[in-house]
């Protein structure tokens, strides 16, 4: 994972599909809970107001909704991709929908 993790752009700056494909991978091997990886990704799982990059918010219950999803892998790869992405770009409506979609499901 660490290598894996290390291989992203610095500081996440850019999410491109390839760096989605390795978070996804990572996180599919993680055990709940690790906060050293989620440390070493800078971040916090007590802070509401955790941070990627500049302009990203990730609060604790995405990050665990996120991990629960890989963790199962009882859905679509492309799925958690795009709820990943819908958070990472800021979208909380889109990933709650996308979050409920699965919980629910659809």
């Amino acid at each position: 994972i660490r290598a894996a993790v290390g291989s992203m752009s610095d500081k996440w700056r850019q999410f491109d599909q390839e760096s989605l494909a390795v978070l996804a991978s990572s996180f599919a091997r993680l055990q709940w809970p690790d906060r050293s990886l989620f440390r070493r990704l800078g971040i916090s799982l007590t802070s509401p107001n955790n941070r990627i990059g500049t302009h990203t918010a990730l609060k604790p219950q995405h990050i665990t909704a996120i991990v629960k999803a890989f963790s199962s892998m009882r859905y679509r790869h492309d799925r958690l991709l795009a709820y990943l992405t819908s958070v990472l770009v800021g979208d909380r409506s889109a990933g709650r929908r996308t979050a409920q979609h699965w919980r629910y499901g659809g």
